[in-house]
């Protein structure tokens, strides 16, 4: 690390320059980090592969509540509400008097 550290020396680079200045392995696009992540993972460069999000990506809701500084347990507590609303102006409740999600504690 110390050696591309001074190398590098926090300047912006080129592909060709970074490649020369021993950088990077190699250029090319996502397909090409993915070819070589294949075979530094001892599979071949063509195999399918799934990937996986890290962290998952969230849906719209999940990004809304996030723009509040809202604690997790709050966090769920908002959503389960959210969905509980969906689902109860949708009228997806059962015969019984009360919301089908209890966590409203609605009556119908």
């Amino acid at each position: 690390m110390a050696s591309v550290e001074r190398v590098a020396r926090g300047r912006v680079w080129t592909g060709e320059e970074a490649k020369s200045r021993g950088l990077v392995d190699e250029l090319g696009g996502y397909d090409a980090a993915l070819r070589l992540a294949r075979i530094a993972a001892h599979l071949d460069p063509e195999a399918k592969i799934t990937l996986q999000t890290y962290p998952r990506e969230r849906d719209t809701r999940e990004q809304i509540i996030s723009r509040f500084s809202f604690s997790v347990a709050m966090t769920r507590m908002i959503m389960r509400r959210w969905e509980c609303r969906t689902a109860c102006s949708a009228s997806l409740h059962t015969s019984s008097r009360f919301c089908v999600h209890r966590c409203c504690g609605s009556k119908r």
